[in-house]
């Protein structure tokens, strides 16, 4: 899935905030969303990682999880 990784300036190593963006799983994307990300980062000193998941109704329930959880799988490892 298509992915962003923003970091802070002031960076905590070993903090990082898997961030969705809004739209209710079938709206939006890291594009629309992208100012929120860099003031996650910045605010809690952390590297942010902003996915594009699959959304309805191209993609039904529960392909939006199922990515979400991947990327958390992967922030994990």
């Amino acid at each position: 899935m298509k992915a962003e990784w923003l970091q802070s300036a002031e960076l905590t190593p070993q903090r990082a905030v898997l961030y969705l963006h809004g739209g209710g799983y079938v709206c939006g994307s890291i594009e629309s969303h992208r100012p929120l990300a860099p003031a996650f980062a910045e605010s809690f000193d952390c590297t942010v990682l902003s996915i594009d998941f699959r959304m309805a109704p191209e993609h039904p329930f529960p392909a939006a999880v199922e990515d979400a959880v991947a990327a958390y799988r992967y922030l994990l490892d």
